[in-house]
């Protein structure tokens, strides 16, 4: 069973790319879970059923307030993709969009970290930029 790393800010640079790079590694015995303040609304539990957890509520004031955000991509063709397998998994509703919003810095602290996972985590971090790794004391 692979283990869960929960991402707080899944939806900026880092975190989405931290995200996506946990998913797409599919020998790293991880995935990823992004966290929202409200996993009870509608279209959060239509998107669990369908299979998706990649998910955050936009909070931000602004006409997209309260919408789920899928993903965050650096291209509109990333982004069409990620919509063309959402379609396969039964999303209907989704739509790419742009959203201008910076998440100043993304902490994720992982304990009992092995030589292996080290590496990866190496790995992982070579992949989203701006990321840093420092052992905790």
């Amino acid at each position: 069973m692979a283990k869960v790393i929960a991402v707080v800010g899944a939806t900026g640079a880092q975190g989405g790319g931290l995200v996506r790079a946990i998913l797409a590694d599919k020998a790293g015995g991880f995935t990823a879970r992004a966290i929202t303040r409200n996993a009870g609304s509608d279209k959060a539990q239509a998107l669990k059923q369908l299979g998706v957890e990649e998910y955050f509520i936009v909070q931000e004031e602004g006409t997209l307030r309260w919408a789920l955000s899928l993903g965050v991509f650096r291209t509109e063709e990333a982004a069409q993709a990620r919509l063309a397998a959402l379609r396969g998994q039964g999303v209907r509703s989704a739509r790419v969009g742009v959203r201008d919003t910076t998440v100043p810095k993304v902490w994720l602290q992982v304990k009992g970290v092995d030589a292996a996972l080290q590496a990866r985590l190496k790995e992982i971090a070579r992949q989203v930029e701006g990321t840093e790794l420092k052992d905790c004391p």
